[in-house]
């Protein structure tokens, strides 16, 4: 993990020790070639609309997991940064949020699942039932199970 600046310290210097500015995050590809570069490596001094852990920016409203691990955004400009400043599609990530995705899909979800149960599932994914740590690519199975108790509904 490293510490990432959500308004960059090269334009916002006053902000750079600003606790509300500041996030986990990944280590973004850091090592790898700079077309696989995510998150805050490839993020450098580009500027995001939101700020993830800022409650009233309400990002997971804004965002939707596909099927093949493609993670989008219907706001146009909130699309284009989560695919050109934060390299979010990149090859690996979509593929671990697809194979994420598939394993439910096998595992937990081919068990016929009762509401009550999906309703658990979420919160075990949301870290309420354990010592709060997350999965990576959590958010992957809250979406999709969110989905499905839509559906049952």
């Amino acid at each position: 993990m490293k510490i990432e600046h959500w308004q960059c310290q090269t334009q916002y210097p006053h902000r750079q020790l600003d606790y509300s500015n500041l996030l986990g995050a990944c280590l973004g590809g850091q090592d790898q070639e700079p077309e696989r570069h995510h998150c805050d490596t490839r993020k450098g001094d580009g500027d995001l609309t939101y700020n993830p852990a800022h409650p009233s920016h309400d990002v997971e409203s804004k965002l939707a997991f596909l099927g093949d691990g493609t993670l989008q955004s219907t706001e146009t400009t909130f699309d284009q940064e989560i695919n050109e400043i934060l390299n979010l599609n990149e090859g690996i990530l979509k593929k671990n949020r697809k194979a994420l995705l598939d394993s439910i899909k096998g595992g937990f979800m081919s068990k016929n699942p009762s509401k009550a149960d999906i309703q658990k599932e979420i919160r075990k994914w949301n870290g309420d039932l354990d010592d709060g740590m997350l999965e990576p690519f959590c958010q992957v199975v809250i979406y999709y199970l969110r989905k499905k108790l839509q559906r049952m509904s």
